[in-house]
């Protein structure tokens, strides 16, 4: 299992180690540097230097809305409930519309008697409703992009600026299929390239399919058979029930028992690790803990045993996220 175990390491967002070396060094650090120390910090429950962290990102780039989010709740965690509002509404002006996630994040219980909690809430509510316009229930633009002859008229009718600003606002779905424009309609390899790992970095499967390919053919960037392999693992961890690509490609560069194993034990890393929470939305997070379930539930991964009790467990937490399939299996199982 130490092939699994080396894999692994990189499959969690460039970690490194936090150091006296790079205290001295504050200010040759990258913006995903700074995020990566608050990731390590707040897993150590050290919510004030994680905030911190954050802060000294945004110095030289702007976050997206869940890079403030997550600020706001280490400050509430912190006890610095005028921070965590600033950096909430600062949140919310950046497009924040997770509203039920929002009221129900424990994290920041402590603003709710406040008169800013209510007028930060009737924003991400307004959020909703204008990100409703375009998207459907499940993140899917509304209007119908599928084949490849009619992306252009496609993105004609939407509006290309609106969709780079979409993707700019950090909407895997539009980043996606912003990717999708520079490969069928403008073929920039590297535009769509860039795009791929935006949309990526959110988890989103698609992308990490389509990303996993370009590196294993070598379309916008060179061929990089270990990149292609972590973006087909994370691609298969996250992928909605029925979609298995990520997976076969997965078999096919590391046969299928080692293949099973390695994306069970991502799966179980990716779900004790307390930034996934904050990282994927509420739809993908259900993708993941229904894939846990099942191979819980089916025992496909050789070196983890068949486990009923924990299916039902992970089934449960998935329905919580409105995974209807999960919903579907409990009452089968009960």
């Amino acid at each position: 299992m130490k092939l699994l175990k080396l894999i692994l390491i990189t499959l969690f967002i460039g970690s490194t180690t936090y150091t006296n070396a790079q205290e001295s060094h504050q200010d040759t650090q990258t913006y995903e540097q700074r995020i990566n120390n608050a990731t390590r910090l707040y897993q150590n429950g050290k919510y004030t230097k994680a905030a911190l962290e954050y802060e000294k990102a945004f110095k030289p780039k702007e976050g997206n809305f869940r890079d403030y989010y997550n600020t706001a709740c280490l400050w509430s965690l912190a006890g610095n409930t005028t921070k965590s509002l600033k950096y909430l509404n600062i949140s919310a002006d950046k497009g924040l519309n997770m509203v039920e996630h929002l009221k129900n994040d424990t994290d920041l219980s402590k603003l709710h008697g406040t008169a800013e909690w209510k007028m930060i809430l009737k924003k991400v509510q307004q959020n909703l409703k204008e990100y409703q316009k375009y998207y459907t229930d499940d993140g899917e633009l509304k209007r119908e992009v599928i084949a490849k002859d009619k992306l252009a008229n496609w993105v004609n009718n939407f509006g290309l600026q609106k969709l780079i600003e979409e993707a700019e606002n950090n909407s895997a779905i539009a980043q996606r299929r912003l990717a999708r424009y520079y490969t069928f309609i403008d073929k920039i390899d590297k535009k769509k390239v860039k795009w791929l790992k935006e949309a990526a970095d959110s988890f989103d499967y698609t992308a990490l399919n389509n990303l996993a390919f370009a590196y294993n053919q070598g379309t916008g960037v060179e061929t990089d058979k270990k990149e292609a392999a972590i973006y087909y693992t994370k691609g298969a961890c996250v992928a909605p029930y029925g979609k298995t690509n990520c997976f076969w490609a997965m078999r096919d560069f590391f046969g299928l028992e080692v293949a099973s194993n390695l994306k069970m034990e991502t799966m179980i890393s990716l779900v004790n690790n307390n930034m996934t929470a904050l990282i994927l939305d509420d739809y993908t997070l259900g993708n993941l803990l229904y894939n846990l379930a099942s191979y819980y539930e089916s025992g496909l991964a050789s070196d983890y045993p068949k486990d009923l009790s924990k299916a039902k467990h992970y089934y449960k937490k998935s329905a919580k996220y409105g995974n209807g399939y999960a919903k579907k299996k409990l009452t089968e199982l009960d």
